[in-house]
């Protein structure tokens, strides 16, 4: 999977793959300028005012 969001807070996660297929989209709801990161399994989300993090076991 894919995790690409957009300046307007959008977080797309598309399937990795050579045809696009969009599985997802969520709003963060205020500007994401930042790239995720990942690290020990948790997804981290930047934006403008607030560190976003997912994870599956927690």
């Amino acid at each position: 999977k894919l995790y690409l969001t957009n300046e307007t807070g959008e977080v797309f996660v598309v399937e990795a793959g050579p045809e696009f297929k969009l599985l997802a989209m969520n709003r963060m709801g205020e500007i994401c300028m930042a790239t995720p990161a990942i690290s020990e399994g948790v997804l981290y989300f930047r934006t403008r005012s607030h560190l976003v993090a997912i994870s599956k076991d927690r």
